[in-house]
């Protein structure tokens, strides 16, 4: 077996409020949640007789995150947004506790038992049209994480030369990126063109592991749609 029978629980609270001034004109949207993760691993026979010694964790552990965001409506149609969010993320259970091997393809994955949360905290500010047909909006974000989750990276050749991979933790990294996303309602243009549209976008994304001063490999290249 290539992962232990593994009960993971997952529970969430989230609360939010929106607060108003200027009619409208300007909203603030606090909100925070709170998450509760418990990984409960066994060993069955098939899963000892194919991963002879190897020792399986469990996860316990409890975040709370806050949230701030604000809107802007500084004109017809348009509106500066922004905010500030914490985010949190669990060892996955296939990171933590896993034996496999491909022989035929020469590689190994192997379980990382110290791996940690992960945490960030996140900013992101943008502006965005609405009108009758169209819309566009334009956004910038910046992520900083603390023990950033990366699964299954190449971290070596073992003794019977295979390639290992295992999950690991980044102490510091940044995330920052940029995305486009338009359209428009044609039938609101013209009644003849109704149930047809045109949606696109772009995200461009760079990542950069601050604690060996090298670039994400995981992160997404320019992307469009």
């Amino acid at each position: 077996g290539d992962f232990d029978p593994t009960r993971p629980d997952a529970s969430a609270l989230y609360l939010q409020d929106e607060i108003s001034f200027a009619e409208g004109g300007f909203r603030l949207v606090p909100g925070v949640r709170i998450d509760r993760y418990e990984l409960q691993p066994e060993v069955d026979a098939i899963f000892a007789a194919d991963n002879p010694g190897m020792a399986v964790v469990e996860v316990t552990d409890t975040n709370v995150s806050p949230k701030l965001g604000a809107v802007w409506h500084f004109a017809p149609k348009w509106s500066l947004f922004g905010g500030y969010s914490r985010g949190f993320r669990a060892p996955p259970y296939n990171d933590v506790n896993i034996g496999f091997t491909n022989l035929m393809f020469g590689y190994t994955a192997i379980a990382n038992p110290d791996l940690k949360p992960e945490t960030s905290d996140g900013y992101e500010a943008g502006v965005r049209f609405t009108g009758d047909a169209t819309y566009a909006s334009l956004s910038g974000y910046y992520n900083r994480y603390r023990d950033l989750i990366e699964s299954f990276q190449f971290v070596g050749i073992n003794d019977e030369g295979l390639q290992v991979f295992q999950s690991r933790n980044v102490a510091d990294a940044n995330i920052r990126g940029a995305e486009l996303k338009a359209g428009v309602d044609f039938g609101r243009l013209d009644p003849r063109w109704t149930a047809w549209s045109l949606r696109g976008a772009a995200a461009w994304s760079r990542g950069r592991n601050e604690t060996e001063d090298l670039p994400l490999q995981s992160v997404d290249p320019l992307t469009a749609s």
